[in-house]
């Protein structure tokens, strides 16, 4: 029996938090980094299920518009860099589900421009592609184990060229874990939709709580 959507978004919360906290405060102590890496997998799939699911895809962009809106700044303040954090990594993901769902050549035709942006964003390709793998094996009713694993080995290859951030190895290598977990999760039968944004604002308001304390700790 697989995990519960409830119990993955969180550990993919509580992961997210403690990977920040251990670049806030323990930039040298290696597992905080490793216990981050489970999140953004889990997330990556839940923007496919949401994509997948919503009864409204305009509320659901603007969702994470919103989202990645209200947490440029506070980013920036708690890690020094402006970058569009990982929410701007699944805006590019969710135009490339938009366009492959609807036809070929516009997904051809997006692809190049997304793969651009995606140098700007967490995760680079690695990032962007990943809810589509989902995507297209839920479609195909396969297995998306074969072509993460594909996509991870490339990434490997890419960083020992010097391409990409530290991060994918050796630390990288721990996204892989939650995967068979995803594969087989289950939905609650109780929906609750207060949890259901928890996520949204939790993101944007842990880094201003991270920031302060961040102050406060100096």
């Amino acid at each position: 029996m697989g995990l519960t959507t409830t119990q993955l978004k969180t550990i993919a919360i509580i992961a997210m938090v403690i990977d920040h906290v251990g670049v806030v405060f323990f930039p040298n102590i290696i597992i905080f980094r490793i216990i981050g890496r489970l999140t953004f997998p889990i997330m990556s799939y839940f923007i496919m299920k949401g994509f997948l699911h919503t009864s409204n895809l305009k509320k659901y962009f603007v969702r994470i518009i919103l989202t990645l809106c209200f947490s440029i700044i506070p980013y920036y303040l708690v890690f020094d860099v402006w970058s569009g954090t990982v929410m701007f990594t699944f805006i590019l993901s969710l135009i490339l589900l938009y366009c492959y769902k609807k036809n070929m050549l516009l997904f051809f035709a997006s692809l190049l421009p997304c793969l651009i942006l995606s140098r700007f964003s967490d995760y680079s390709y690695f990032g962007l592609f990943l809810p589509l793998i989902f995507y297209i094996a839920r479609l195909r009713n396969m297995s998306y184990l074969p072509y993460i694993y594909i996509i991870v080995t490339s990434s490997l290859a890419v960083y020992f060229l010097g391409y990409m951030h530290i991060y994918c190895v050796p630390v990288g290598i721990f996204m892989l874990l939650p995967l068979p977990f995803l594969e087989n999760s289950t939905y609650n039968k109780r929906k609750n939709i207060k949890y259901k944004y928890l996520f949204y604002v939790f993101y944007p308001s842990h880094l201003f709580i991270l920031f302060i304390l961040q102050n406060i700790l100096k």
